[in-house]
């Protein structure tokens, strides 16, 4: 799974290593965790990527009587894995101590505008791609259409202040 920063996810935790990865985010208080993307070779999951996104849960959407739940996720700080491995892993589940990553953002409102319009010509690529008639990727789009945005309006209007 990708995280982004400041994009809204309806996450399903079903395997039980992650149910209690995320019973410890909510029981302490935090409600954070910590996502860094598959490094797949030849098919396979090498490890994981050293950069990832803190996620915030915002609510438990719905939980089923077997433990799985459905979550509304948001994607908050970035962060840089300073070590990780084995010896990190604990409940079934990898663990690292992170420094986190200090973006740098737009200092002119030209800059802002610039990146704001390389943002749309994306999103518009994107949605053009996926909206081809010749391509049928449904596996694609049931997995955008949890995602509620690429920029939520809460980082634009912080953008141009």
């Amino acid at each position: 799974m990708t995280v982004y920063p400041d994009v809204t996810y309806e996450l399903h935790v079903h395997e039980p290593r992650y149910r209690e990865m995320v019973r410890q985010a909510w029981s302490c208080g935090t409600r954070q965790f910590g996502v860094c993307e598959p490094v797949i070779t030849n098919c396979r999951t090498a490890g994981h990527s050293t950069v990832g996104t803190m996620v915030v849960i915002k609510e438990i959407l719905k939980e089923f009587h077997d433990g799985r739940k459905i979550l509304e996720c948001v994607g908050s700080r970035r962060f840089r894995c300073v070590n990780q491995g084995a010896q990190f892993e604990r409940d079934g589940y990898d663990r690292a101590n992170v420094e986190w990553i200090v973006d740098q953002h737009p200092s002119s409102p030209e800059e802002r505008k610039d990146l704001l319009g390389l943002h749309d010509e994306v999103c518009d690529a994107v949605h053009t791609f996926l909206n081809h008639e010749a391509l049928s990727l449904p596996i694609i789009s049931k997995h955008l259409a949890h995602i509620k945005g690429f920029i939520s309006q809460e980082q634009q209007q912080r953008q141009q202040q």
